[in-house]
């Protein structure tokens, strides 16, 4: 895997509020696409939250409705329902 620029990142909360406390990684990795492997790029963002630090989610579907599944800097790998 080859690691990319780290960009700083802005979200508008609300008109005049603007958060600055994010960062986007981008980087190269290995994809399986039909049996091959391929380089694909890839970005995530990384939030920072006092508690759990340095921290990135994604959603998933599970049975019965969603999940947020959160790799945490200091709390570790979890999920909120």
């Amino acid at each position: 895997m080859t690691v990319g620029p780290i960009h700083d990142v802005e979200q508008t909360l609300e008109p005049g509020t603007v958060a600055t406390k994010e960062k986007c990684v981008v980087f190269i990795a290995p994809k399986q696409v039909g049996g091959n492997r391929r380089r694909s790029i890839f970005y995530r963002t990384f939030y920072y939250d006092q508690t759990w630090g340095w921290y990135l989610y994604s959603q998933k579907d599970i049975r019965g409705g969603d999940a947020i599944q959160v790799v945490s800097q200091n709390e570790g790998v979890f999920e909120l329902r």
